[in-house]
């Protein structure tokens, strides 16, 4: 337990600096605690089982509070439903290979935020207050077929007219915003937006003035982006719903139906960290597969 903020912050600056994917699983059982290793990394997929019946409580390194897993899988036991997870990133990031704008959508933030975005709702799902994700669900059970279809549209841009299905990668300078419009013409359901980000590690050797030797500084630092939705119908103009964790680098909307309307996804960078930073934000609004 005590090398667990060391091989955390390893992972995550690999995850980062190098856009590897780390699906990982955790424990087997409700009442069983997040692992520390390696089912607490900001940047990495943390992986539950179908059922629900694996760890919850959130995080107690590193940050503590955050919700893990982020998705989970078919099986009742994480050792199988992990892979079945890792096996739909590697399928995404063949689509993200083939993508006309590959550079942007093989990003690690970026498969993430589409893996979760295309996650259907268990009956029973339901995040607590002030919390982005279900404690033992996640964002919910993976669906490649709707993560896919996601991912097969062309990168967003901001303030433009966009479709049911989208997703972007940019950076925001702090207490900047950026909009994304989409028009629903009929009642759709359902509705799941997912915004990501990376925690950063500084990640170099550095010489010990007084001994001589070199030591990796492994110094953390992460944003913080809050995520709404706004609805306008006619003269009216409200907000649907927002997701804004203080300690999680993950947001999420989910609505089990959406009203025609235009609806605008606002995306706002709140901390003091003096440096632009990456995101990826992934939505649907409604499904693909039929």
């Amino acid at each position: 337990a005590a090398s667990a903020p060391i091989v955390l912050r390893r992972v995550d600056y690999l995850a980062d600096e190098r856009d590897i994917l780390f699906v990982v699983g955790v424990n087997n059982g409700r009442n069983q605690p997040v692992p520390p290793v390696l089912g607490s990394a900001h940047n990495a997929i943390a992986v539950g089982a179908w059922d629900g019946n694996s760890s919850g409580q959130y995080t107690q390194v590193e940050g503590e509070g955050r919700c893990k897993p982020d998705i989970v899988a078919p099986h009742r036991l994480t050792s199988f439903s992990t892979p079945m997870v890792a096996a739909v990133c590697a399928r995404l990031l063949e689509v993200a290979d083939r993508h006309p704008q590959s550079e942007a959508a093989r990003h690690a933030e970026v498969i993430k935020a589409v893996l979760m975005a295309g996650a259907e709702k268990p009956d029973d799902w339901k995040p607590a207050e002030d919390k982005p994700l279900d404690e033992h669900y996640g964002v919910g059970r993976a669906r490649a077929d709707e993560s896919y279809g996601i991912l097969s549209q062309a990168k967003a841009e901001p303030n433009k007219p966009m479709d049911r299905f989208g997703w972007d990668f940019a950076r925001l300078n702090r207490n900047e915003r950026v909009a994304y419009e989409v028009t629903i013409k009929e009642e759709t359901a359902p509705l799941s937006i997912v915004l990501t980000w990376h925690r950063r590690i500084i990640g170099r050797l550095v010489q010990d003035p007084q001994t001589g030797r070199k030591a990796w500084h492994n110094g953390a630092r992460v944003a913080d982006f809050d995520l709404r939705l706004v609805h306008e119908s006619g003269d009216t103009v409200r907000i649907a719903a927002k997701s804004t964790s203080d300690v999680d680098n993950v947001e999420h909307i989910h609505l089990p139906t959406v009203k025609p309307g235009r609806y605008v996804i606002h995306i706002t960078r709140k901390d003091d960290q003096d440096e632009r930073w990456d995101y990826a934000v992934a939505w649907r609004f409604g499904r693909w597969a039929k």
